[in-house]
């Protein structure tokens, strides 16, 4: 019986595989002491080469999958695919984010306006604005005739043009102060 086939090895589990089919089962060492002894040799030999080139790859498997990473990445049309990918992610986003900006500035000139107009108000308020207590009051009563005759009491010319507005509060209840 003859015997004729390639041994191969596995570079992942490094167990070894009968590649030809035409490789006897039933090998009896003491019937076919040659074949035993020839088939052992080819086995040790493919094993011994094949596993050189093997085993250095897949003890340095982080720096083969760096290596084929940066391969990969160091093609043009990739980076490309790659670059062009993050342009469609990042384009929605740096619209939002300018549309915003736009709203900030907005809100912040908007904010201004209204603190500007809020400290006009707080002056108006402190500018001519006095309070005159005891004065009955009068259903028909003109409020700037009163204060006209309170500056004629006090010596002052009031005309209605110095009368910037005039109100009558309401009656402060029994233990108020203010």
């Amino acid at each position: 019986m003859g015997w004729s086939g390639l041994v191969g090895m596995n570079c992942r589990s490094f167990q070894l595989k009968a590649i030809s089919k035409r490789i006897p089962v039933d090998l009896d060492p003491k019937t076919e002491p040659t074949m035993a002894a020839t088939m052992s040799t080819v086995v040790i030999r493919a094993n011994r080469d094949h596993a050189a080139g093997c085993v250095t790859p897949v003890i340095s498997q982080n720096s083969l999958i760096s290596s084929i990473a940066q391969n990969v990445l160091s093609i043009n049309p990739f980076q490309q695919m790659i670059n062009e990918i993050i342009k469609q992610k990042i384009a929605p986003l740096e619209t939002r984010m300018q549309q915003l900006e736009e709203m900030v500035q907005d809100l912040q000139e908007r904010n201004d306006c209204l603190n500007y107009k809020t400290n006009d108000l707080a002056q108006y308020q402190r500018r001519c604005a006095f309070h005159i207590y005891g004065i009955a009051e009068n259903k028909e009563g003109n409020k700037n005739a009163i204060i006209k005759y309170i500056g004629k009491v006090m010596g002052v010319k009031v005309e209605d043009s110095d009368i910037y507005a005039s109100h009558r509060l309401k009656q402060n209840k029994q233990g108020d102060d203010c």
